[in-house]
């Protein structure tokens, strides 16, 4: 048989000629797949414990005690300590400071408080002289007989309370006296009885 009726009659040629006898072989097939396979099995595990060697150092890193985390507390507890420090001593600074300015401003207010007092004193010292010489006069030529006082500062129901009397009896003695305008009669005389 040549190699002619070989290709015709496919069915007569015999396995052990010429052909290599692995090319149709089952079993050589299944050794390549699994050499391919364990091939691929081999790489995917190397693969895989690469990925995981980054992650593995990278928790061990996570629960080591870190030395640089143990500088940086100490180092953060001294800022903290002298920053105390600092704030201590910037706060008794500012009390000196307040406590100066407010003796100032107490020394300033008094100043201002004595010169208006006396300046009310002049005023009410006046006033009192002019108008005792009118409320003379007019209690002269009035038929009725009154006390009068210098209303000199504060409220109306202060002055009256202090005169023993209430505001509506001073609104009465006195016309023109109202809630709204008893600032205007400050330093004047005012019947009280």
């Amino acid at each position: 048989m040549d190699k002619h009726d070989k290709e015709s009659k496919p069915w007569e040629a015999s396995f052990s000629s010429e052909e290599p006898a692995q090319k149709y072989s089952r079993s050589a097939n299944r050794r390549k797949s699994r050499q391919v396979s364990v091939i691929v099995g081999l790489f995917v595990t190397i693969i895989m414990i690469l990925s995981f060697i980054p992650i593995y150092n990278y928790l061990q890193e996570l629960n080591k005690p870190n030395n640089t985390t143990a500088i940086s507390a100490l180092s953060s507890a001294k800022t903290t300590t002298s920053i105390s420090k600092v704030d201590k001593v910037t706060k008794s600074e500012k009390k000196a400071a307040q406590k100066a300015s407010s003796e100032k401003k107490a020394a300033s207010a008094s100043e201002a408080k004595a010169k208006s007092e006396s300046v009310a004193k002049a005023k009410s010292a006046s006033l009192a002289k002019s108008s005792s010489a009118a409320s003379s006069a007019s209690a002269s030529s009035s038929s009725s007989t009154g006390t009068t006082a210098v209303f000199s500062s504060g409220t109306l129901y202060s002055f009256a309370v202090s005169h023993d009397t209430t505001p509506e009896a001073l609104y009465t003695l006195n016309s023109g006296l109202t809630a709204s305008n008893y600032t205007s009669y400050y330093g004047k005389s005012l019947r009280v009885k």
